[in-house]
């Protein structure tokens, strides 16, 4: 079986008991974790996703706009280059700790799509209120545009369901040993 793959629950609780391998709280209920690889593998769905988008659309754009102007020039390799390294910069700067920290408060919530959804919103509603600090606007098309990354992301989350753990640790409690 590959590294990255959970392994089976036993047949019972370690205790022989029904509750499939995962232990529960005392409340019943079971944290949700992403793991180190769920995590970084959906990052990076999320981030090739989401530049790709850009690349796409932007090249689109240039294509367009360069045919209508009668012009030669034709920018598309260093726009590409330069989404590239800004797209993922962006992600590693902005994305990276939004998600970590989400993940985490959505540890106690069982219903996975609510983690989608959630990871669609959170990204969308943030990058929308940073790029409208920044100057880049807070119409409804501004909107519409940091929705590309909130899509991502959900995508991105989406893709890691079958990655995430469901455990009791103790260690991972406050006070926890």
């Amino acid at each position: 079986m590959p590294e990255h793959q959970a392994a089976p629950p036993p047949e019972g609780g370690p205790d022989g008991g029904p509750s499939g391998g995962r232990e529960r709280r005392p409340g019943g209920r079971t944290p949700v974790v992403l793991g180190p690889f769920a995590f970084i593998k959906g990052w990076l769905i999320a981030v090739v996703l989401w530049v790709a988008g850009l690349c796409i659309v932007q090249v689109t754009q240039e294509i367009i706009s360069s045919r209508q102007a009668d012009g030669g020039a034709n920018f598309v390799p260093g726009m590409i280059m330069m989404l590239v390294v800004y797209g993922f910069g962006t992600a590693l700067l902005v994305a990276t700790p939004l998600a970590a920290l989400l993940a985490f408060l959505l540890r106690p919530v069982q219903n996975q799509w609510l983690h989608v959804a959630a990871f669609f919103a959170v990204p969308t509603l943030t990058y929308w209120v940073l790029g409208g600090l920044l100057g880049l606007g807070w119409t409804p098309a501004a909107l519409g545009f940091w929705a590309t990354v909130g899509a991502s992301a959900a995508v991105g989350r989406l893709a890691v369901w079958r990655n995430v753990t469901a455990w009791q640790d103790d260690a991972l409690q406050p006070g926890g040993s």
